[in-house]
């Protein structure tokens, strides 16, 4: 099962996919006419993201028993490191996005057991994280504004949740759709 798309912003040629039953990352540089499989620590990848202004750095979001949580390359995908061990613990994580304003700035959920599942934020590339009190386990999609980055949309739940202060506080804003989940969101650029 193919989980997730990404393409270097500065490189269409360059394209990462992310898988659930292989385990890995399968990354192409020319447009997908080859690919080389990039193993995970043996992990189930949920999502991947590329740096918009540096296609060598690429996070992977991770769901496993054991060490799941975000994993970041600084090489284009070939190999990989734990980011946050500390923040996310034995936990899965279902989404990653960078910041295309500040590419240091990376949000991801986390779903642990021995940690507080939440959505979590860092302003270093991934080095440390600090918790932004969502209140919610599990978000499949986080979505950055592309025009005003202290704007953030989360699902979770069956809702929509939107923070206009960079993730201090968070308002619901669709708890009346009638669906029990997204899966994507996405922002339209014009």
């Amino acid at each position: 099962n193919i989980n997730s798309v990404a393409i270097s912003h500065s490189n269409p040629n360059k394209i990462w996919v992310g898988t659930y039953d292989s385990r890995s990352i399968y990354r192409s540089i020319d447009g997908g006419l080859s690919w080389n499989m990039s193993l995970v620590d043996n992990k189930n990848v949920r999502n991947v993201a590329v740096d918009p202004n540096n296609d060598l750095v690429v996070y992977a979001a991770t769901g496993a028993s054991k060490d799941g949580g975000v994993y970041k390359s600084t090489d284009g995908g070939i190999s990989w490191v734990r980011s946050g061990f500390n923040t996310f613990g034995n936990s899965n994580s279902m989404y990653v996005v960078v910041d295309r304003a500040n590419s240091q700035r990376v949000l991801a959920d986390n779903d642990s057991s021995t940690f507080p599942s939440d959505l979590y934020q860092s302003y270093d590339g991934g080095n440390s994280w600090g918790r932004l009190f969502l209140g919610v386990v599990g978000v499949p999609t986080i979505v950055i504004d592309e025009d005003n980055s202290n704007i953030i949309y989360a699902s979770a739940n069956g809702n929509i949740n939107k923070s206009i202060d960079n993730g201090l506080t968070w308002l619901v804003k669709s708890s009346d759709i009638g669906v029990s989940s997204f899966r994507r969101l996405t922002q339209d650029s014009n």
